[in-house]
């Protein structure tokens, strides 16, 4: 069982570590804005049509921006309909999403084979094994309360 959970941590906490860093450097370069959905593309991501929002660019022109990526974890339960305001990050760039959670909601739960593992190593070394867990685990739902709380105010 320990075996199975350090090899489960070495392929899963990489990959949350890098959700996580995609979600920080998207929230923290990417202008955010919220925008009117004037249509939907052909094309899907996640199984939802992506829209196509109006821009106003710093002359004035208006633009159509079609989106690339939903990110939105309420758009993936009930999808907008047109004229509705959505939150887009990236709109100048060449990436265009629409703005959400589901990175830093994946990359947390990619991290928790990781806090396991580190939990059994732990248990052997300090024979506290489900004290230290259980801190550990506290510790990162009061961190992630914490970074949350940060991101809405930034």
């Amino acid at each position: 069982m320990e075996l199975l959970i350090m090899i489960l941590a070495v392929i899963c906490v990489p990959a949350g570590l890098y959700l996580l860093c995609g979600f920080l450097s998207m929230r923290s370069h990417g202008d955010i804005g919220e925008f009117e959905i004037t249509g939907f593309q052909k094309a899907t991501d996640k199984g939802r049509a992506l829209p196509v929002v109006r821009y106003e660019n710093g002359e004035g022109a208006l633009k159509l921006v079609e989106v690339r990526k939903i990110e939105q974890i309420s758009y993936l339960f009930s999808p907008p309909i047109e004229r509705q305001m959505v939150e887009v990050a990236g709109i100048e760039s060449g990436m265009p999403r629409v703005y959400g959670y589901v990175r830093l909601v994946a990359g947390l739960f990619l991290l928790l084979p990781g806090l396991a593992a580190l939990g059994l190593h732990l248990h052997k070394a300090l024979f506290t094994g489900q004290v230290v867990y259980i801190v550990i685990l506290i510790g990162l739902m009061l961190g992630g309360w914490a970074l949350l709380k940060f991101i809405q105010r930034h």
